[in-house]
């Protein structure tokens, strides 16, 4: 499958108009029409703009992959949280911090002295 009909599956069946598309990388229609039939091709900077608008892969524009779930970015969750200020742990009262405290090396001491 081409760009051009990925591009036309993709936005069809999210019941968008080729100008709702054009709006987004500032095109007339008939550009997304030239983009749609394979007459023209978008250079790399306009495909990721309908991408991202689209929520799809790039690679599935690009008929690099059928999957047309964009890639999870891992750094953006790890980053998320670091930033946790909801430690359900920090409102427990100091007695039952250190219970936790004590636990978790008594958990580290049994099991992380197995190491064989």
């Amino acid at each position: 499958m081409t760009f051009g009909e990925r591009l036309k599956k993709i936005r069809t069946e999210r019941g968008l108009r080729q100008e709702d598309i054009g709006k987004v990388v500032h095109v007339g229609k008939s550009t997304v029409s030239q983009w749609e039939s394979n007459t023209h091709v978008p250079d790399l900077e306009t495909v990721a703009k309908i991408a991202d608008h689209l929520n799809i892969s790039i690679d599935y524009l690009l008929g690099r992959t059928d999957n047309p779930v964009p890639p999870v970015d891992k750094n953006r969750y790890e980053t998320l949280a670091a930033h946790r200020r909801d430690d359900p742990i920090a409102d427990l009262p100091p007695e039952a911090q250190r219970s936790l405290e004590e636990f978790k090396e008594y958990i580290i001491k049994k099991y992380g002295q197995k190491k064989e």
